[in-house]
This record gives C-alpha cells, sequence and structure tokens, in this order.
C-alpha cells in the first residue's frame, strides 16, 4: 500500500494497485473505493484504485507513471482527492440550517468540517461558529437581562480548542460568536447588549474600515467593506496579543487578528451566508494557510 502526496492541494491519499486483490474491498464504512476513469493512459498505463473518504469528489481518479527518478514514482491526479480538515464544534441545540451555511463554505473552499470533535487531533485547523452568548462569567461579569442563554459546554470545549489550537499554532478561522469567544479567550471582555446591529435576514447592513496594515486588508484587497450583521454582543476590551483590523461607524469592532500566529483571523459578521461574493475570500486564505503546514511534494511514499 502507498501513500499519494498531491503538491496541488497539500492532501493524501492511499493508492492500491489494481493487480492487488484487497483493491476490490473498502477499507471501512466510511470508504469507498473508485478507479481510474476509461480511456485515462499514463505514460506507462498504469492506473490505481483510489481510497476516497465519503465526502470526496466521485470523479476523481489517479494514474501513476513507472517511471523512476531518484527512486520516486510520479503521479498524475485529475481532481482533488481528498480535503484539508478542520475542526467545526457547534452547540447541542444548533439547527441543521445554521450548521449547513458553515460545511458548505469550507466545502466550497476545499475544506472538510469535522463536527462533534474533543480535540484537534491530527485536524489542520479550527473554525469556531456563530451561535448563543457566551456565560458571563468567563470574563468576569453578571449577567445582563438581554444576555441570551449561555452553552456552558460549548464554551469550555471551545475555550480549549483555542487555547490548543494557538499553541500548536495552527490557523484559526472566527465567526460572529467565535470572534467573540476568541477574544474571551485571550483575556478580553465583551459588552452584552448593543442595539443597531441585528438584521439577520439583509446581506448587506453598513460599510466598515479595514485596517490597512491588516491581514483583513490584503485579503480582501479593500479598506471599505461593506458586511451583514446578526449580533447584539461586541467586543468590549480587546483580548492580549489580539489586534483590531476592522471597526464599524459606530466604533464597534469587526475584526480581530493575532499577528504573532500563522493565521488567526476573526469576523463579526457571517461569510458564510455569502460565499457568492468577495467574503470567500475569508475561506480561500484560510484553506491556504492549512495548506502552508507542510509542502508535499507531488510523490508516492511507501508505508
Amino acid at each position: 500500500m502507498e501513500t499519494i502526496e498531491l503538491n496541488r492541494n497539500r492532501t493524501r491519499v492511499t493508492v492500491v494497485p489494481l493487480a492487488n486483490p484487497a483493491a476490490r474491498r473498502t477499507q471501512s464504512g466510511s470508504d469507498y473505493e473508485r478507479s481510474a476513469p476509461a480511456g485515462r493512459r499514463s505514460s506507462a498505463r498504469a492506473f490505481a484504485r483510489v481510497r476516497l473518504p465519503r465526502h470526496a469528489f466521485k470523479d476523481a481518479f489517479a494514474t501513476c507513471s513507472t517511471r523512476a527518478r531518484r527512486g520516486v514514482q510520479f503521479c498524475k491526479v485529475g481532481t482533488p482527492i481528498e480535503m484539508l480538515r478542520v475542526a467545526l464544534p457547534f452547540g447541542a441545540k444548533t439547527p441543521e440550517a445554521k450548521r449547513d451555511s458553515y460545511r458548505g463554505a469550507l466545502r466550497n473552499a476545499g475544506i472538510e468540517p469535522v463536527e462533534d470533535i474533543t480535540d484537534l487531533g491530527e485536524l489542520r485547523g479550527l473554525l469556531l461558529a456563530g451561535g448563543t452568548d457566551i456565560a458571563p462569567d468567563r470574563y468576569g461579569a453578571a449577567r445582563q437581562s438581554e444576555t441570551d442563554e449561555s452553552d456552558g459546554p460549548r464554551d469550555e470545549l471551545e475555550i480549549a480548542l483555542v487555547e490548543e489550537a494557538l499553541a500548536r499554532d495552527l490557523p484559526v478561522l472566527a465567526i460572529c460568536r467565535g470572534l467573540q469567544l476568541l477574544n474571551v479567550a485571550m483575556g478580553g471582555t465583551l459588552v452584552q447588549h448593543i442595539e443597531g446591529h441585528r438584521f439577520p435576514k439583509q446581506r448587506e447592513v453598513q460599510a466598515i474600515a479595514v485596517a490597512p496594515e491588516s491581514r483583513l486588508a490584503s485579503i480582501l484587497g479593500t479598506h471599505d467593506y461593506i458586511v451583514n450583521s446578526r449580533h447584539h454582543q461586541s467586543v468590549d476590551r480587546v483580548g492580549s496579543g489580539l489586534r483590531v483590523a476592522a471597526i464599524a461607524p459606530d466604533g464597534v469592532i469587526e475584526a480581530l487578528e493575532l499577528p504573532e500566529k500563522r493565521f488567526v483571523l476573526a469576523v463579526q459578521w457571517h461569510p458564510e451566508a455569502r460565499t457568492d461574493g468577495p467574503d470567500a475570500k475569508l475561506f480561500e486564505a484560510f484553506r491556504e494557510a492549512l495548506e502552508t503546514e507542510q509542502d508535499f511534494p507531488a510523490r508516492l511514499v511507501a508505508m
């Protein structure tokens, strides 16, 4: 059995030669197999059967050349085989419709979300999604009447995941509640209620000012950006090490970054709801950060 490492997408898949009888069996209940499409020819006419994960592209294939250079076989891959995998935690009561928007945004960027996790393990990064208000005692405040019911287990898990991701310098993309959770995890505090920022059905609500030297500005390619807005809480005291990357016209913080890390970006709006436009750039930048963890050459490596 061999592992193919793809330079284009920095991903790994298992390749089993067709001559191997084991290739006719699936390796686990979550995997299935596809042969190389008929009519495709490599220089050596050597096809491979590729074991694909559940969400991989069904028409993916790999053809492998028998030509050796420095003892390494080379392969041509028709489509991406396996997506980069990141943690996507949710609360127990998060509706499926809201989960689907995050799943879709990640998959459109070539990233596979993994839910129901307790740690990051071998995952490449972390996405913190929107959701319920964070328990005020997490940032040393008394609960105000406007604060929604909190999800204690989710708060605890996600703070632990943030700490693990930062310790390992894994990429983090945080959205809405995720921005607030990141700020709290870094020792910051929140304003428990603000007016004029909750418009769940509007695609465009306000123009924010993006800091010129920020990572966010380099991703979006602009210093003025129109966003949606669905929140009623906001950052008060900024957490240790975090830098403000964007603000709303009324001074509400709309984005945070952690410059000392490889990629930690948090936005207060909901880009997952607008991936048919420039917001898709945020997920593409997240993917690029995931890809830079290692520089995989295109080769076959014996297992």
